[in-house]
């Protein structure tokens, strides 16, 4: 759920796009059924289930909402659920809607429009997730051995419903029918008519499935949910964690400004010691070779004794500090 959050989060939708991915993550509907059934027949549903066609009067304490449609690909019955998430968010579409066409909502019409102001398509909807993916620089591509393929695909959201679904311990059968699949038992189509059953179920999982709403109700106060509140101090220590990196970071880097200040001292230091030592170098006068005459003692720096023309000489001084 986290992974979901953080992609609608980086991957910055638009108020159709965050609509499409709630209302479809919520109501479990394959591409095809959530644009060629939902987009078209669920704001009747809606309507009955609130009470009205002004849908800023919709009192969300009243969700979830379930409803039947059909699955496209298999004509099989299929239980779609909707929470305050999603419903939220089909606010905000519907509020995009009316100012893009300047027309209300009515019956047999789509409630979520492309930018060229057409109901979104099977395409659309298949290529949306992928896209908000790349934008959150969070999607991972493998190759087979003829084409490409995306990681994160729009298929993940009824994935994750179902898993949502499976740890909350919804009934199994149930589980299947809110996906658009088959259950694995025998059913009771009569339950189909009597969707009260359903609704008590879906609501096993919508502290799960309200990814937004549900950390501002603990917030608030008005959740209790020990589940919650773990999420939620797990959210606060990370950060915290993340605090205490920044320091450590910030902390090192300090700590390594001061060693190299402290180095460029010594460097500074160990310059002034070697220019005063090649100051003092510098007065070391080295005198030239003198000799003493091995005949007459004279002291001389010829090669040739300049008193009685002797050769024979000894070294009578290397050099004299001054």
């Amino acid at each position: 759920m986290s992974d979901l959050a953080e992609l609608l989060r980086k991957g910055k939708p638009s108020v159709v796009e965050e609509a499409t991915v709630l209302t479809k993550f919520h109501s479990g509907t394959d591409n095809s059924t959530f644009s060629d059934r939902f987009n078209f027949e669920a704001w009747p549903h809606l309507v009955k289930f609130f009470g009205t066609e002004e849908y800023h009067k919709w009192d969300l304490n009243l969700c979830p909402i379930v409803f039947n449609l059909t699955r496209i690909k298999t004509k099989i019955p299929h239980v779609c659920g909707l929470e305050r998430d999603a419903i939220e968010s089909l606010q905000n579409a519907l509020d995009w809607r009316f100012e893009k066409t300047g027309t209300k909502m009515k019956s047999g019409e789509a409630m979520l429009l492309n930018t060229r102001g057409k109901p979104v398509t099977d395409r659309w909807v298949s290529d949306l997730l992928p896209k908000l993916a790349n934008r959150a620089k969070n999607q991972t591509k493998y190759k087979t051995h003829l084409i490409t393929k995306n990681e994160i695909t729009s298929h993940e959201l009824r994935d994750l419903l179902k898993s949502v679904m499976k740890k909350c311990k919804i009934d199994r059968d149930m589980r299947q029918l809110f996906i658009g699949h088959m259950p694995e038992d025998s059913y009771d189509k009569d339950q189909l008519l009597f969707l009260e059953s359903f609704r008590k179920e879906y609501a096993k999982c919508a502290r799960m499935i309200n990814i937004f709403t549900k950390f501002t109700s603990v917030v608030n106060g008005t959740d209790d949910s020990d589940e919650l509140k773990a999420e939620l101090n797990q959210k606060i220590q990370e950060i915290n964690e993340i605090k205490d990196k920044f320091v450590l970071e910030s902390a090192a880097k300090k700590r390594d400004e001061i060693f190299a200040q402290r180095q460029q001292e010594m460097m500074n230091d160990m310059q002034k010691q070697i220019d005063r030592l090649s100051e003092k170098i510098s007065h070391i006068d080295t005198k030239k070779l003198e000799f003493c005459c091995a005949g007459c003692s004279i002291i001389h720096d010829k090669e040739q004794c300049p008193v009685c023309g002797s050769k024979i000489k000894r070294i009578f001084e290397e050099s004299k500090i001054r």
